[in-house]
């Protein structure tokens, strides 16, 4: 399917030459701020997903991008590129190079916010060689039975680019991963108007799964409603199961999901 969006694995862990002289409470207070350094970049990252989520490959003179629609089909429906081959280093070369833009702006903006504290260093270090790149298929021809609207000639696959970074505050780093879905085609005309309809297809399904999967659960209700925002389709879904931690843990499900399909429509 057409989905564009994002999804991160953050985790911390404190660089071998920690000053033992700091007592706890100040090393805690340094990884709170360190979270929150590492918050404000997701973002601005985030934003950038949303905003760049399809790559029309009208804009770019790479004739690479074009073999991307030869290197998957029915039958081999994903393809990871390998980096160190000239193929897979063009492509993976070009989207770093798109993302680094935003990436240094990034640490420009942080070092300036907290000056005190970069002196002579950067609060992220981008790690190319932890970058991934894989090629999934999209079945064109599912999609135009989605929609009313006609669709000539399109191609579309989803670059899943996935990359690794660390942010640094004092004697502590963390290394996270960041993956951004790009809907890559030949035609982002004929993409956009497949999308309302796809949303409204997978968003209807994916609540009727909800409904079903926690019908038996106390006090669980199924509450629908519909609201249209431009291009985007949303379905509001409410759940009451008496128990907090349910409910909890419910709303992030639906909220990551959200998050991480992201579709975004550009005409």
């Amino acid at each position: 399917m057409l989905t564009a969006g994002v999804t991160t694995v953050v985790s911390c862990a404190s660089k071998p030459n920690v000053d033992p002289s700091d007592d706890d409470n100040d090393i805690r207070k340094d990884l709170d701020l360190l979270l929150k350094i590492m918050n404000e970049a997701h973002e601005v990252f985030l934003n950038y997903a949303n905003e760049k989520a399809v790559l029309n490959l009208n804009d770019y003179q790479i004739p690479e991008l074009n073999q991307l629609f030869d290197l998957v089909n029915p039958t081999e429906k994903e393809v990871e590129l390998q980096l160190d081959t000239p193929f897979g280093e063009k492509i993976n070369n070009f989207l770093e190079n798109n993302f680094k833009t935003v990436f240094d702006e990034v640490n420009r903006l942080i070092t300036n916010k907290y000056s005190n504290y970069y002196v002579n260093s950067m609060p992220f270090a981008f790690k190319t060689s932890l970058s991934n790149l894989k090629v999934n298929y999209v079945d064109v021809a599912a999609l135009q039975k989605l929609t009313t609207e006609p669709i000539k000639d399109l191609k579309a696959v989803v670059v899943n680019y996935s990359f690794g970074y660390n942010g640094s505050f004092k004697t502590l780093t963390n290394p996270a991963r960041f993956n951004i879905k790009y809907v890559t085609t030949n035609n982002q005309s004929d993409v956009a108007k497949t999308l309302p309809d796809l949303n409204l297809f997978f968003l209807h399904n994916f609540c009727l799964y909800w409904i079903r999967l926690t019908w038996n659960k106390n006090e669980a209700t199924g509450d629908q409603s519909f609201s249209t925002q431009g291009s985007k389709m949303f379905w509001s879904l409410g759940f009451g199961f008496g128990d907090s931690r349910n409910s909890a843990i419910v709303y992030t499900a639906w909220t990551r999901w959200q998050q991480d399909l992201g579709f975004v429509s550009r005409d």
